[in-house]
């Protein structure tokens, strides 16, 4: 787990940098200086921009990774035709996908036009803000393998949010017009594109070579009947992190989806360990299936189960207390964020405290379990999403999300144990629910300290402290241990 660890700890950082300026935009600068419709605009851009980048992949992402270790192993960089066939399927999707851009924009007035006009006004943009997305999605599996997973979480987390606020402060300097604020505000994933290309010509262990190796032609069978089954779990990932949002602005307006989204960036808090482990664990996973190395698998399965679990509860409790200060300091026009957070973190502590359920599955003989699972997930979150939605608003999509999120990871834990007998739990998972428990009480009941910003600092504080203390003081986590015990080390060192 050393390498996990150290990449992840460290690709953590550099998310949580993305997450401070995108909190800067999207909880003080754009409520302070958008208005609600403007905020959704954007928030609906950037949904319909991930969902649509994810289906133009074609599922050739998931089969680079998961075939990426044979063919290293039998072929020089020179020889590895792997990237050229990875990046073909990704340009048939991107031709796909401005064909019906192009062809269909009928259907989309007709669905958005009535609550939300700015969408279908602003609707092309979604060409050059998904085709740039889709560039860092193909990249980012390619700087996987290479171990450059702390370039890649950078590059999809920082310089489109730092791109984001230099427009949003231009707007306000009346150096441009809201317009040309979304015309430019559709390029903001070019400079991550150009960072991840240079990286992985500098390494050149990568290369794009254009022909049908001895590799392909053994394998392309398996290939193509792998992408076409894991095609639909890459969507179950993206799905519930999209879908709700687009459908609020359909049914409700671009208004509501604005409320939606600032209380899903918080949840989002919640994910960025998971996705900084997410890279490296996927390789590792990928490798010891090929090795057959089930104690290896069994190791990580269990040590990402309770760490993401243990970083999730930190998170959870440190925000959720704090709900009350965040309505006072935007408003009570967001006063539902509060109900929002705790229905969506319910479902994310969940699927935290799973592991790696799903690329265990994923990367073994039985991924075409993950094909099935995946098609009748996607089908109950539209339907989910969309009853929810259309019965409670913002509040009916947060249940929705979390309710399909809780079942998804139900349902893979049991194939787990079924097909491997492998499941990630221990009694410190027990430990961990308990301290978290514990720690949340006081920071919740505690009476408010009169400044809503002592009030956050106090609250947050003495979650940290009980929790973080209680795991440490019981060795609940070793790898946490591991890490404080390494932190006093420095510390003692320096001095």
């Amino acid at each position: 787990m050393g390498i996990v660890r150290k990449q992840s700890v460290a690709s953590s950082i550099f998310m949580y940098v993305g997450v401070v300026i995108g909190a800067l935009n999207v909880m003080i600068l754009f409520p302070k200086f958008f208005s609600q419709e403007d905020f959704g605009l954007y928030t609906v851009l950037i949904s319909f921009a991930a969902l649509c980048s994810t289906l133009i992949t074609l599922g050739s992402t998931t089969s680079f990774i998961k075939f990426y270790p044979f063919y290293s192993s039998h072929l020089k960089p020179k020889e590895n035709d792997l990237p050229f066939w990875t990046m073909l399927f990704t340009a048939i999707g991107a031709v796909i996908f401005v064909v019906c851009s192009l062809s269909f924009r009928h259907l989309i007035e007709r669905k958005f036009g009535g609550n939300s006009p700015l969408f279908v006004q602003y609707f092309y943009l979604t060409i050059p803000l998904t085709l740039s997305f889709t560039a860092i999605i193909v990249m980012e599996p390619f700087a996987w393998m290479i171990r450059q997973t702390i370039v890649s979480n950078f590059v999809k987390e920082v310089p489109f949010r730092i791109f984001t606020t230099l427009l949003i402060a231009a707007y306000i300097l009346h150096w441009i017009t809201m317009q040309q604020f979304f015309w430019l505000f559709s390029l903001i994933y070019v400079p991550g594109v150009l960072i991840l290309s240079w990286i992985l010509l500098q390494d050149g262990t990568i290369k794009i070579v254009p022909k049908i190796s001895r590799v392909t032609r053994r394998l392309y069978d398996k290939i193509l009947i792998f992408t076409s089954f894991h095609f639909s779990g890459i969507i179950i990932n993206i799905l519930p992190k999209t879908i709700d949002g687009i459908m609020l602005a359909s049914i409700n307006g671009l208004s509501t989806a604005a409320i939606y989204t600032l209380s899903i960036n918080f949840l989002a808090l919640m994910e960025i360990p998971q996705r900084g482990m997410l890279g490296i664990a996927s390789a590792l996973i990928s490798e010891a299936w090929k090795n057959r190395d089930m104690t290896k698998i069994k190791e990580m399965y269990r040590k990402t189960s309770l760490n993401l679990l243990i970083i999730g509860i930190l998170i959870f409790g440190v925000l959720y207390p704090n709900m009350d200060n965040l309505i006072r300091f935007e408003g009570q026009d967001y006063a539902l964020i509060k109900e929002i957070f705790l229905l969506g973190g319910i479902g994310k502590l969940v699927d935290m405290g799973m592991g790696m359920n799903q690329q265990i599955i994923g990367y073994s003989k039985y991924w075409r379990v993950d094909f099935f699972t995946s098609v009748a997930f996607v089908v109950v979150t539209i339907v989910v999403n969309y009853l929810c939605i259309r019965h409670w608003a913002a509040t009916g999509a947060a249940i929705g999300n979390s309710v399909c999120l809780i079942g998804f990871n139900v349902l893979r834990f049991v194939y787990n144990w079924r097909l491997f007998r492998l499941q990630p739990f221990t009694n410190n998972t027990v430990y961990a629910l308990l301290m978290g428990a514990v720690a949340i009480l006081p920071a919740s009941l505690m009476p408010y300290l009169g400044n809503m910003f002592l009030d956050a600092i106090v609250r947050a504080g003495v979650f940290a402290l009980l929790f973080a203390g209680g795991i440490l003081y019981f060795n609940i986590s070793s790898d946490f241990s591991d890490m404080y015990r390494m932190f006093v080390r420095r510390l003692k060192t320096e001095k």
